[in-house]
């Protein structure tokens, strides 16, 4: 995923999320699945007709080790 497609469709990878953040020391300690939406075609943009409001989302709790 480029910056380009994060731009053009207002979504980001959950996975590159984790990448970016534990890499600078934080880590991952929770996730909760609540926000999930698995029939949500991630092709289209957040802001298309057909999924507004019920598109695919994650929470994810990082920590700071001391």
């Amino acid at each position: 995923m480029t910056v380009a497609d994060i731009e053009k469709m207002h979504r980001i990878n959950r996975d590159l999320v984790v990448k970016e953040v534990t890499s600078v020391g934080f880590k991952l300690v929770a996730e909760g699945k609540f926000l999930r939406r698995p029939g949500d075609d991630h092709t289209k943009s957040i802001f298309d007709k057909a999924i507004q409001g019920h598109t695919d989302q994650y929470a994810l709790r990082f920590v700071k080790p001391r």
